[in-house]
């Protein structure tokens, strides 16, 4: 018996560790951090700046390289999120199961704006907010969150078949109002609950 060969891209998990691929071990709860933003101090226009230019040229590189992994990596985020909605299915609506597809759009929202494809990443940035406004209004509608899903898979799959721009946008769009409505809402009750 042989092994197989493994390919040149490997996995997401062996490119990438962290906090984002470890919580994929099993659904937790999800918490929101926003990091400070620290780089408009680091670089400054018209002052000089301790970056190394050869430095970024080589995170530059490397960021290219791994860019020819992306769309396998993409392809497996996207299935682990189909799976996902699946679990909602299957166990129902449950802080687990929303933890769960939380934590792959995510993956999706950040990986898809680092390697170059903004549209998934906001489709997937629209479905992450509006499950966090569900922490507050309450279990989101199922069919609500199957058209999510399926506008991102869309989305992701148009990447490949011509780039149709314009399906792209009009789909981030009305992500976007359902994301915003069901934010809007969660802000009102907040607002109420502490008026």
């Amino acid at each position: 018996m042989s092994e197989e060969p493994i390919s040149e891209c490997g996995t997401p998990e062996q490119a990438q560790s962290g906090p984002a691929r470890e919580e994929a071990q099993g659904p937790q709860p999800f918490q929101i951090i926003a990091p400070p933003q620290s780089l408009a101090r680091a670089i400054m226009p018209g002052k000089s700046s301790r970056l190394d230019p050869a430095a970024i040229s080589r995170a530059e590189n490397a960021l290219a390289d791994l860019n020819e992994c992306f769309d396998d990596w993409l392809d497996e985020d996207i299935l682990a999120l189909s799976e996902a909605l699946l679990n909602i299915h299957e166990t129902g609506v449950t802080e687990a199961s929303l933890a769960g597809l939380y934590r792959y759009a995510h993956t999706i929202r950040g990986d898809a704006m680092t390697f170059g494809f903004p549209f998934v990443s906001e489709a997937a940035a629209s479905l992450c907010i509006y499950l966090e406004a569900c922490k507050v209004v309450g279990d989101p509608p199922i069919d609500i969150v199957e058209k999510f899903v399926e506008a991102i898979l869309a989305i992701a799959r148009n990447r490949r078949e011509g780039n149709n721009v314009q399906v792209a946008e009009i789909l981030v769009e009305a992500l976007r109002v359902l994301a915003s409505d069901r934010q809007g809402r969660a802000e009102r009750l907040e607002a109420a609950a502490t008026a």
